[in-house]
């Protein structure tokens, strides 16, 4: 017959809690990282979606622009927007200022002009 001391029995069962405890931690971290990599997937997809209604707009009003006779020049810094030959002689180009001008830089706000 077997004979188990209670030694025996207290190494049983931390033997069985260590894997039980290894076993449970491991299935939450592969439901976490599962979660994870379905969330970057969603936000992959909706970020791609957005960029494309960007391109979409961007186009139209490149087209619309392109519709009324004038051309778009683009450098790092400065768009302008140039008139067709035959309007050159009625309007003058136009330039567009960059967003964020050099003299202020990210991450601090302008002090408003006094009124």
């Amino acid at each position: 017959m077997f004979r188990f001391t209670i030694r025996d029995v207290l190494w049983l069962m931390v033997v069985v809690a260590l894997g039980l405890g290894w076993w449970i931690d491991r299935t939450a971290v592969k439901k976490f990282y599962s979660k994870f990599a379905w969330d970057q997937a969603d936000m992959a997809t909706a970020t791609a979606k957005k960029i494309n209604a960007q391109n979409k707009r961007l186009t139209l009003l490149g087209s619309a622009i392109e519709k009324a006779g004038f051309s778009l020049k683009e450098s790092p810094d400065l768009i302008t927007l140039e008139p067709s030959d035959s309007q050159k002689n009625q309007i003058r180009t136009v330039r567009i200022a960059p967003i964020w001008p050099s003299r202020f830089s990210l991450g601090t706000n302008p002090s408003p002009a006094p009124p």
